[in-house]
């Protein structure tokens, strides 16, 4: 007994010499670890706007300030929680807006999902949506987890910051031209998201100009000269309507690719470009 109160004895007094040591190392885990997330979060992440294919569609992620917003859901309820997660930290995937089509009911799956499991702050619904149960259901979803809901039934603009903003687009009330779309200002970088029909003229005449146009469905209609186009992958010939565009990205399903961007410049990976009109020059 004594030998062993000997031993305690002498790891007692070992204590104190070897405790502030791991203290002082899981001080300094915790502290790389609090560095190397804002690191992560201040560089890899930061401004971006991330272009995703869920389902049959696209959708888009905007992320300027430190403010989210997503635009579109796609047809597949799964598609959207996965193309959110894949762009965002595991510790913050919380939605500020998602901006929903009300005229096209293939976007309410993917939304319905996101909204379901309690990442989505506002919801806004572009357009006046139909009679269909679907729609209430998102709806009730909603609110149920206190996510505000808005009708957005007139043009209106959203600012980010003094030099970033974007302009709601719903069809008219009554028109025979649907379809809805949404202008994306960045400081001098202009892009479009539209979600309309063929023959839908007005909406594509209303972003001309634009340096990138994102489509959330096929076909994309006849927006004239574009420098860039995205759009999701066909899945039949009669889908596919030409665009006489400079650089085109065309993605499938479960596939995105992330654009940066300053004052002036939108910065394209060359890798996620799959059709070139012209040469391509390396992006900054």
């Amino acid at each position: 007994m004594s030998a062993w109160h000997a031993r305690l004895g002498r790891f007692g007094r070992l204590r104190p010499r070897w405790l502030p040591g791991g203290a002082l190392l899981l001080a300094c885990g915790l502290t790389l670890g609090l560095v190397a997330g804002w690191l992560l979060t201040s560089w890899l992440l930061g401004d971006r706007l991330v272009i995703g294919g869920t389902g049959q569609e696209l959708s888009v992620l905007l992320e300027v300030a430190g403010r989210r917003v997503v635009i579109g859901g796609g047809s597949s309820r799964s598609d959207l929680v996965d193309f959110v997660d894949r762009s965002t930290l595991p510790w913050d995937r919380q939605i500020d807006l998602l901006v929903i089509p009300a005229w096209d009911e293939r976007h309410l799956p993917g939304a319905l999902e996101l909204v379901e499991r309690g990442r989505v702050r506002r919801l806004a619904l572009l357009g006046l949506p139909g009679n269909e149960p679907a729609w209430t259901l998102l709806e009730r979803a909603a609110q149920a987890r206190q996510a505000s809901v808005t009708f957005i039934a007139e043009p209106q603009r959203v600012t980010l910051t003094d030099s970033a903003w974007f302009t709601l687009h719903p069809s008219s009330d009554g028109s025979e031209d649907p379809g809805v779309h949404v202008l994306i200002r960045l400081g001098e970088v202009q892009i479009a998201v539209v979600d309309a029909p063929r023959g839908s003229g007005g909406h594509w005449r209303a972003i001309a100009g634009s340096h990138l146009l994102v489509t959330l469905r096929q076909p994309p209609g006849e927006p004239g000269p574009m420098p860039l186009v995205a759009r999701p992958s066909p899945r039949r010939s009669g889908d596919f309507v030409p665009i006489d565009a400079q650089y085109e990205l065309v993605l499938d399903r479960g596939r995105r690719v992330t654009l940066r961007f300053t004052g002036h410049e939108l910065r394209v990976p060359l890798n996620a470009v799959d059709h070139l009109a012209l040469p391509v020059t390396p992006t900054p």
